[in-house]
C-alpha cells in the first residue's frame, strides 16, 4: 500500500514539474511611454514576464533589434534603432522562444531640426539662349539605345 501511494505522489509531482514547465510565460508587453520616436531616443516598455537577463531577451522595432539599457521583470527601457519600420514592437524570449506584441504599430519620426530654410534659397536663374556648356548647361538625353 505504501509503495502504491510513494508511485502515484511520484507520478504527481512529475506531472506538475512538467505541465509547470511546459506553460512558459510568453513576454507580455501592456503599455510603451510613448508611440513615435526618433533613432536613439528611450522608450520605456511596461509589461510582464520580461525576466532580468538583457541576454535572454530581444526586442525589436519592425525589422531593428533594440538595444537594451536596463531591464526588470515588468519594465524594459530601449534606445529606438536606426532602420525602424512602422510595424509592431516586438519583445521575444530567446530562452522559449516566445514573443509578446503591441497591439498597435511604432512610428518612427526625424526629431531634428528642418534642414530646409527658404532662406537658403536663391533667386531664380535664366541662361540665355544658345548658351554654351561652359556655363554648366548640357544637353541630357535619356534614350533606350538597344529597343528593349
Amino acid at each position: 500500500m505504501q509503495t502504491n501511494t510513494r508511485r502515484i505522489i511520484y507520478i504527481l509531482t512529475l506531472m506538475m514539474f512538467t505541465v509547470l514547465i511546459s506553460e512558459a510565460q510568453k513576454p507580455e508587453i501592456r503599455s510603451l511611454d510613448r508611440w513615435v520616436g526618433a533613432m536613439e531616443e528611450l522608450v520605456t516598455i511596461r509589461g510582464a514576464f520580461f525576466g532580468t537577463d538583457p541576454n535572454k531577451i530581444a526586442v525589436t522595432f519592425g525589422a531593428s533589434k533594440a538595444d537594451i539599457v536596463s531591464i526588470t521583470n515588468q519594465i524594459l527601457e530601449v534606445k529606438i534603432p536606426f532602420g525602424t519600420t512602422y510595424n509592431n514592437i516586438v519583445v521575444t524570449n530567446l530562452t522559449t522562444g516566445l514573443s509578446g506584441y503591441t497591439e498597435q504599430q511604432f512610428l518612427l519620426n526625424f526629431g531634428g531640426t528642418p534642414g530646409f530654410e527658404t532662406s537658403n534659397l536663391q533667386g531664380q536663374f535664366k541662361f540665355p539662349a544658345g548658351a554654351p556648356a561652359s556655363e554648366g548647361l548640357y544637353d541630357l538625353c535619356m534614350c533606350d539605345f538597344d529597343g528593349d
